[in-house]
């Protein structure tokens, strides 16, 4: 899949989502396949969790040069355990947004060192950045936590047209929250562009074009009243964000097959 092919089929999930008018399933989960059980789900999501690499699930970027292909396959295993879950047992509509959010993180992370030159200077900048950053950023879930609890609520939120704009606020807090870590340690700050540039990559394939101008360099979040409170929360314990966007994003009314 390329860039385009990307963009064109998260634009058609995101029409799906604004303007259909059908109702959806409460569960996307395919029940007639005895090989999908919750524990697989749980178990596929410690996997994202695992190749994202942030919390106590996560796992260390790669601090030597001799350490990246372990990482680099590790990371195409994951990605296999991934997308097969998906295909043999999640609905097709469901299957194919995680199919986008998955290739944005994967996209980034393979471009990231497990392309054909593993000497550029990318590589080697990220090399450098890691032990800071395996030391003090990667253990630290407090931001990532604070994107999936903020965002839970947008599931059964009644106005499905501002899921989108909400999600992705909660994402540009996110991104504040990880700004103020990197400013509490010196290391972080010394790399912190290198830092942003990682962080940024495993969301902005999707929030690039989801987004619009709900972003960080408009006033667009500022303006909007705060989520709505609900007693209607969404009981999981979410590991990562690819699952909680595509519960949030399939949980509008428009959301279909």
């Amino acid at each position: 899949m390329n860039r385009q092919q990307f963009q064109l089929i998260l634009v058609g999930l995101i029409v799906v989502l604004t303007v259909s008018v059908h109702a959806k399933d409460v569960s996307y989960m395919i029940e007639n396949n005895p090989k999908c059980t919750q524990k697989r789900l749980e178990q596929t999501e410690m996997a994202v969790a695992k190749m994202i690499g942030f919390g106590k699930h996560g796992r260390k970027f790669p601090d030597t040069y001799e350490k990246i292909s372990l990482y680099c396959k590790e990371t195409t295993r994951l990605v296999a355990q991934t997308e097969s879950f998906t295909k043999e047992c999640i609905r097709k509509d469901v299957a194919d947004l995680l199919s986008v959010i998955l290739y944005s993180v994967k996209s980034h992370l393979i471009r990231q060192y497990c392309g054909k030159s593993r000497t550029n200077k990318r590589v080697t900048s990220m090399v450098r950045t890691s032990p800071c950053v395996n030391e003090h950023l990667l253990p630290n879930d407090h931001c990532v936590r604070q994107f999936i609890n903020s965002t839970i609520p947008l599931i059964t939120l009644e106005k499905d047209n501002m899921k989108i704009p909400y999600t992705c606020c909660n994402y540009v807090k996110t991104m504040g929250c990880f700004e103020k870590m990197i400013e509490s340690q010196t290391c972080l700050k010394q790399h912190r562009e290198r830092i942003i540039e990682i962080i940024k990559g495993l969301f902005n394939g999707v929030t690039d074009i989801m987004c619009g101008e709900y972003n960080e360099g408009t006033d667009k979040c500022e303006k909007l009243p705060p989520i709505p409170r609900t007693n209607k929360v969404a009981k999981r314990n979410y590991q990562t964000f690819m699952f909680l966007l595509a519960d949030v994003l399939s949980s509008s009314k428009g959301f279909k097959e």
